[in-house]
């Protein structure tokens, strides 16, 4: 009889600890911001095949509004698009909704953080040709699609009038995301229609690719400019930044039909009416 209890006693205390465990891990999971999937959303079966080129896209004085989450999303996602950009004349400006500060760590400078990202963001956008960079200042790895950056987005489509906004996509995600980037891409389609914009959006970060731009040409100069963020990519974390990058590209290209080159791939959508 004692042994039988003291049995239960110990299944009682496994039970416990499993769900202790379990409990912290489920909190752990929702403090930080990746996310997964665990059951991805199917590609539309009808979703159209587009050029982005032949959007008009690459004509000088097009203009683009890029929207990223945080500084060095532009480098790690359309780097080689953004130089594609430069060498056509385009007229480029990015919005960064956060600072990359990751002030939610406890015992961290985020202001500190904030300062040296956004100075590196700088950098960065004079060497991609960006002529324009707003920073909204909104809370990194909190990011919420909320009236305030919202309405922050759409101020910044009907001031800039862009004819292409370039945003992360908040439908088809990839199977692991930043929690920041799909909200990021939720307030631009958002604060899109509450602009009025009309025109072609190019979605990064997407599981439902319906076009590319072919970047083999300016793809060793995009690698090179993702160590201009180097607090967060240097050393052996630069190269394996370097080599995900590259894989993902070349995944991109062959998925496209074009084996051996360097894509960026992009969920092309018009938003708006008819111009």
């Amino acid at each position: 009889m004692r042994k039988r209890r003291g049995v239960r006693g110990f299944l009682r205390l496994v039970g416990s600890f499993a769900g202790l465990s379990g409990a912290a891990l489920l909190g752990v999971y929702l403090w930080q911001p990746q996310r997964i999937e665990l059951f991805p959303k199917e590609p539309p079966t009808d979703l159209a095949p587009v050029d982005p080129a032949g959007l008009g896209l690459l004509r000088p004085g097009s203009r683009v509004l890029l929207v990223t989450a945080h500084p060095d999303d532009e480098a790690f996602y359309v780097g080689g698009t953004l130089l594609r950009l430069r060498e056509a004349g385009a007229v480029v400006r990015l919005v960064v909704m956060t600072d990359g500060d990751k002030g939610y760590y406890p015992f961290h400078d985020s202001r500190g953080t904030g300062r040296v990202r956004r100075a590196e963001q700088q950098r960065a956008a004079e060497l991609f040709g960006i002529q324009s960079v707003r920073f909204l200042g909104l809370p990194d790895g909190r990011l919420q699609a909320d009236e305030r950056s919202v309405d922050a987005l759409a101020e910044e489509i009907r001031s800039f009038r862009p004819q292409f906004l370039l945003a992360f996509d908040p439908e088809y995600v990839r199977r692991v995301y930043h929690r920041d980037h799909r909200r990021a891409g939720e307030a631009a389609v958002r604060a899109a229609e509450r602009a009025g914009f009309s025109g072609w959006a190019l979605l990064f970060s997407t599981s439902a690719a319906n076009g590319g731009l072919d970047v083999t040409a300016q793809w060793p100069e995009a690698q090179r400019l993702l160590g201009v963020h180097e607090s967060q990519f240097f050393g052996a974390r630069l190269a394996y930044i370097q080599s995900m990058v590259d894989g993902r590209a070349r995944a991109a290209a062959t998925e496209l039909g074009l084996s051996g080159r360097r894509v960026e791939p992009f969920r092309a959508v018009r938003l708006g009416r008819e111009r």
